[in-house]
């Protein structure tokens, strides 16, 4: 019997301290952003550093759960801008801001998250996270990955058209893409 109650206390005594433990697992945060500093700094050319001022600029500080989802400092360059996503979530949902080089920082030139809940990009559980791409014409499109037949296919868009001095939600398309998608609302 009084095996029981020192296993008891002893369950009791685990569960009060996990809590604490789980907490402390958030130090690792800043280790997993700077492997996705570095991962990113080498797919996109644009240096540690700037990653680091970019995220700053969004809220995406070494204590945040969201990591980066796209950086394309090159399609918009002519434009003075810089395309930035990042993901939080377990449905893994997108953010994204276009930037302007600011002094020695950046500043929000647009962002989705002003917009409302029309341009919140979820995952389907099952597949990868959105991709928010930039293209040449300042359009934007989200690749949304969803299952079909048992897999993962990327057959729809969300649709953002550049429309001179804003964004313009056009909705969900279906196809290869803008240029050669038929417009179909989610």
């Amino acid at each position: 019997m009084r095996g029981r109650y020192v296993l008891f206390f002893g369950l009791c005594v685990g569960l009060l301290f996990r809590p604490c433990a789980a907490r402390g697992q958030a130090g690792d945060w800043a280790k997993l952003h700077a492997q996705d500093d570095a991962t990113w700094a080498a797919r996109s050319g644009v240096s540690k550093t700037e990653i680091r001022k970019l995220r700053a600029t969004v809220g995406a500080d070494d204590d945040s759960s969201d990591f980066i989802d796209n950086i394309d400092a090159r399609t918009l360059a002519q434009y003075g801008l810089v395309l930035f996503a990042t993901y939080s979530g377990s449905a893994r949902c997108v953010s994204f801001w276009l930037l302007s080089k600011a002094g020695d920082g950046y500043k929000e030139f647009w962002s989705s998250q002003d917009h409302g809940e029309e341009l919140n990009f979820c995952a389907d559980p099952k597949c990868d996270t959105p991709l928010v791409k930039a293209m040449s014409d300042r359009d934007i499109e989200v690749e949304i990955p969803a299952r079909h037949k048992g897999k993962c296919v990327s057959g729809s868009y969300g649709f953002l058209k550049w429309t001179g001095t804003s964004y313009s939600y056009k909705g969900i398309l279906t196809g290869g893409g803008s240029h050669d998608a038929t417009p179909k609302l989610r």
